[in-house]
């Protein structure tokens, strides 16, 4: 039997060459949340790292789409990112 864990690698990426998952469950945001997400992270940084996976040359987000949206807005260029072998179809 072989080992089909995924495999974690850090990396900080750049905010532009990280991509929405067309997937995404969350289809509405409450804009009021995401402003205080935002000035949380303008007064603390980003405190836990944006999950993506690598999909043909791109980088996917899995978790931390929020995250990814207010580094823009705040016009980060990289964001901390742990990046997964993990597929979309792996739980």
């Amino acid at each position: 039997m072989s080992d089909t864990r995924p495999i974690f690698t850090f990396a900080s990426l750049n905010v532009l060459d990280l991509h929405p998952d067309p997937s995404q469950p969350r289809k509405t945001r409450n804009e009021q949340s995401d402003k205080e997400l935002g000035e949380s992270m303008r007064l603390n940084g980003m405190l836990q790292t944006i999950l993506v996976r690598a999909d043909s040359g791109k980088h996917i987000i899995v978790n931390g789409e929020r995250r990814w949206s207010q580094a823009s807005a705040l016009g980060w260029e990289k964001v901390d990112c742990l990046i997964t072998t993990a597929d979309s179809t792996m739980s």
